[in-house]
């Protein structure tokens, strides 16, 4: 198996396209890469990430769920929460936003700026959900994350598909975008991205795109939205909580491979499953070995 790829499951394509159950599992998986990739279709069990959280609550060991909010994927004894609040200051934000105060598990590790080099255990397993994008400085956050995982331990993500998601209008981040962002040390959003998402996102319904309607992208608004985040970026200390990543499965995998020949990943495996039709993200397995 590739140790950089995307986990395509025989079996599952059979039972989807019944025309390729008589082909060996090399030339399925040939005519899958080329005619299906795009198509829509689940590629793996973890396509649906609900199968992935399912699998990680199973796997026994110490596991770290970072950013869970008030909607923890994991639960159990062996299960620690990594945040930038505290327990008590994710509650106040939930009964803010209208959510559940009382799904909040109690937070274990807190730093605001997303620092989780301060923890001092060590984890089978590591998880978050709609997360790295978040990260001004994505190979920072990757080298935390492999330096608190056990020698094969894995970190399993799930990410918005830019393509199905408000993000449809930006492009794909590249390795230049991540590599900038580790020599300046971000610690926090690059203007751009406070622009895009303030002038340059569209709506958020995942079937309207995958239909191809992706709205408009503020176009009659830019200049306003483009006036308003900078009139934010330059007017407040605060941090600016927006998407400073843009991925595709493709995209991802594409970044991880050349990061890794550049020696800035310091996962040597990483695998992607495809987004199914309907959904706005996809999951992924980083593990170090």
């Amino acid at each position: 198996m590739q140790k950089f790829g995307i986990d395509i499951d025989p079996q599952i394509i059979r039972g989807i396209l019944p025309a390729l159950r008589s082909l060996d599992d090399n030339t399925l998986l040939s005519i899958f890469a080329r005619k299906f990739l795009d198509a829509g279709l689940p590629s793996s069990q973890f396509s649906f990430k609900e199968n992935m959280i399912q699998y990680c609550n199973q796997i026994d060991g110490q596991k770290l769920e970072i950013g869970p909010f008030d909607r923890p994927l994991l639960r159990g004894p062996n299960v620690e929460y990594f945040d930038i609040l505290n327990t008590e200051q994710l509650k106040a934000r939930a009964r803010e936003h209208g959510r559940q105060p009382d799904n909040v598990p109690e937070i274990n590790h807190v730093n605001s700026e997303g620092d989780l080099s301060e923890i001092s255990s060590k984890f089978d397993v590591a998880i978050s959900s709609h997360c790295i994008e978040h990260s001004p400085d994505l190979i920072s956050h990757l080298k935390q994350v492999a330096d608190l995982l056990k020698s094969g331990g894995s970190y399993y993500l799930v990410i918005p598909d830019r393509r199905y998601c408000f993000d449809h209008y930006i492009k794909d981040s590249t390795i230049a975008d991540i590599l900038s962002a580790h020599i300046e040390t971000r610690k926090s959003p690059k203007v751009k991205s406070v622009i895009e998402h303030r002038a340059l996102l569209t709506h958020n319904d995942s079937i309207r795109h995958w239909l191809d309607d992706h709205g408009v992208s503020n176009s009659e608004n830019r200049v306003n939205g483009a006036r308003a985040a900078l009139a934010e970026y330059l007017g407040t200390p605060d941090y600016i909580d927006v998407h400073c990543w843009q991925f595709t499965p493709q995209s991802l995998l594409d970044c991880c491979r050349e990061l890794w020949e550049l020696d800035y990943l310091p996962f040597s495996k990483v695998r992607v499953s495809l987004t199914p039709f309907g959904r706005k993200d996809f999951t992924a397995i980083m593990t170090r070995e």
